[in-house]
């Protein structure tokens, strides 16, 4: 049956019995549970395996166990007076069903984590008021947010429920920050789509598991629609700079428009969500300004771009350089990856597919069923931190990192070695010389079957130069190009940069930074800066999720700082510096003890000073608990 006919809801025994069998039979368990209260399907043993080339756990009941749910699932569906769904279960019972689901008892901060990302709540995150005060008090408290990406448009909901007054400040002239800004040939996620969503936006239908840009972008405008939030977004504007009034007790930002025209707007409250994939890095390599054909970078891609029969080299390896090549190789004449560093790149089912009309319409006729799907996706990746702690005792044995690093180690080595057909040059030049996950790994769109067509190279020599017609490496081989591609990231370690942060008594972000970069407590805030907030911002890329999530939980943080000082009728709030340097001292200890805290490993995550600046140490669990239970007595509210 077609997608079209059914999501019109013309749907057969066949048709159900197909969406049945191609369920998550733990999550369809459990939601049948909810609805008829079945205890047999509460009986059935589950047990864990690894999936997604190792990177995750999958927690499913056995072929026998899966048949039970499907059967009884097959009764409910096709009863035209099935019963109706119960209401969303308590936090009680939400446990006893959550303790239910896994094999495994998961400790406290992770059952915390979980209720949330079970989402029964309307908005799981939402702040509310413990006493509202009059709209007149609240419209003296605006809040200004640079950027209209995935933290603008959380934090704006936030706003949006609260009656809080807010302005976007968007330099682009589109929502989706980071998704408009990388329009390259098949730019997509690679986390799946039900884990890369808000837990506010009920039952997507996403039309591929994993969102390719146009479908990412497409989901955020659906949002902004729905929340009513455009009506607060400023386009094509630009934030030059920030400043405290200290007199004032607010925030003067000068921000500058497309056709150069410049104001200053004040506000209460500043939040920069500009994250840090905004600024493209440019690679500081002799005679690129002479190259005479097309220097394309992939967070400016054009309309249009033509590289069809075309000479090209893609210099970087990394998730974009991986996604956009083997698109280009279809149609180019020439293409030449130029890798300095391999990645670990590892499989993932169905990576360009889309989700099935089976699955959009049981999430639309099995009450809660979308809700343990997302917990599904949500579980399966919340032991991925241990692969990034070195096991002492393991060690001891002549292990490298840890039992299950080194497990992924083999597995991800194992698919190298097949996809590129037992090549040994090939295997030599794209085994990476760190364990898997000491960088973000990559999920394979394709790369290592590009790079066995005929009209695909594989470029590891160093780059020495560029000439007026192409590239010379350090063996002395120019080769000639007429379209050079980089996919050399962004300026990641620059946190809030080009913007210039003027914080209490003149004082510079860069002279609060000092000599070894960007700092925040939790990520988000800082002393010196009163009413000043960050989202994504240093040491806060968590090691396992989906962003979505994050930008959530420090929309929440902010809202609840902000809630905070309206309700006691303040004027400023600013974390102590005590608290800011006690954490940050846990902080640099806590990243000593995890390979993604190594400069030698690090890769874009390291700073130009030796230090890990992007992500955080903790486990994810933990840092939800930390972002979750903030105490006002962590900041001086005046």
């Amino acid at each position: 049956m077609s997608d079209s006919v059914a999501d019109a809801d013309v749907v057969d025994i066949a048709f159900i019995a197909e969406a049945v069998r191609t369920a998550k039979a733990n999550a369809l368990r459990m939601a049948l549970y909810q609805v008829t209260g079945d205890e047999e399907l509460l009986a059935i043993k589950v047990t864990r395996q690894p999936g997604w080339g190792g990177v995750a756990m999958l927690e499913e009941p056995d072929e026998q166990g899966a048949e039970i749910v499907r059967r009884k699932a097959m009764t409910y569906l096709t009863d035209p007076n099935r019963r109706k769904a119960p209401p969303p279960p308590a936090d009680d019972e939400t446990r006893r069903l959550m303790s239910h689901y896994s094999p495994v008892e998961r400790p406290e901060d992770m059952i915390r984590f979980g209720m949330e990302e079970l989402a029964f709540a309307e908005h799981p995150r939402g702040v509310r008021w413990t006493l509202r005060p009059k709209d007149a008090e609240i419209e003296k408290y605006p809040v200004l947010i640079i950027g209209a990406g995935i933290c603008g448009i959380a934090l704006a909901v936030q706003c949006e429920s609260l009656g809080i007054p807010y302005k976007i400040i968007e330099r682009m002239p589109s929502v989706g920050g980071t998704w408009f800004i990388n329009n390259y040939p098949d730019a997509r996620v690679d986390i799946d789509s039900f884990l890369y969503q808000f837990k506010f936006m009920k039952n997507y239908a996403w039309p591929e598991r994993f969102a390719a840009r146009n479908v990412s972008m497409e989901y955020l405008s659906t949002v902004v629609a729905k929340f009513g939030i455009s009506k607060n977004v400023v386009f094509n504007t630009e934030v030059v700079s920030a400043r405290w009034d200290e007199d004032a007790s607010q925030w003067l930002v000068e921000a500058r428009s497309v056709d150069g025209l410049t104001r200053t707007l004040a506000a209460k409250f500043v939040v920069s969500a500009a994250g840090i994939f905004n600024q493209p890095k440019y690679p500081d390599i002799e005679g690129i300004a002479s190259f005479e054909g097309e220097v394309v970078h992939t967070a400016r891609w054009p309309d249009g771009a033509d590289y069809k029969g075309r000479r090209v080299a893609v210099i970087g390896g990394g998730a974009t350089g991986a996604q956009l090549l083997p698109k280009m190789a279809e149609s180019a004449g020439r293409l030449d990856a130029y890798l300095r560093t391999p990645q670990w790149i590892y499989p993932v089912e169905n990576y360009k597919g889309s989700t099935s009309a089976h699955l959009r319409w049981l999430m639309r006729a099995m009450p809660y069923y979308w809700n343990w799907y997302c917990y599904a996706v949500f579980i399966a990746v919340a032991d991925v931190p241990e692969l990034t702690e070195r096991d002492a005792d393991w060690q001891r044995t002549g292990g490298l990192i840890s039992r299950r690093n080194d497990e992924l180690r083999a597995q991800f080595q194992a698919y190298l070695r097949d996809k590129v057909r037992g090549d040994e040059d090939l295997i030599r030049k794209l085994t990476p010389a760190y364990p898997p996950l000491a960088r973000r790994p990559i999920a394979d769109n394709g790369f290592y079957d590009a790079l066995l067509r005929d009209n695909v190279g594989l470029i590891t020599e160093r780059i020495e130069r560029i000439t007026r017609n192409g590239i010379v490496t350090v063996d002395g081989v120019e080769r000639v190009y007429d379209m050079i591609v980089l996919a050399t990231g962004f300026e990641v370690e620059k946190y809030l940069w080009p913007t210039e942060y003027i914080g209490r008594k003149g004082k510079t972000v860069q002279q609060q930074w000092g000599q070894d970069g960007a700092r925040a407590h939790l990520g988000v805030t800082m002393p010196g800066f009163p009413n000043f907030f960050m989202m994504y911002g240093p040491n806060s890329q968590p090691r396992n999720g989906g962003l979505y999530t994050w930008a959530e939980l420090w929309s929440r943080y902010i809202a609840k700082a902000i809630v905070a000082v309206i309700e006691r009728g303040a004027s400023e709030i600013e974390v102590r510096d005590e608290v800011y340097d006690n954490y940050n001292s846990e902080l640099d200890l806590a990243l000593k003890k995890i390979i993604r805290g190594e400069e030698a490993l690090g890769g874009y995550m390291v700073n130009q000073y030796g230090r890990h600046v992007t992500g955080i140490p903790w486990r994810s669990e933990r840092y939800h608990a930390m972002l979750t239970e903030e105490s006002l007595d962590d900041f001086i509210i005046r």
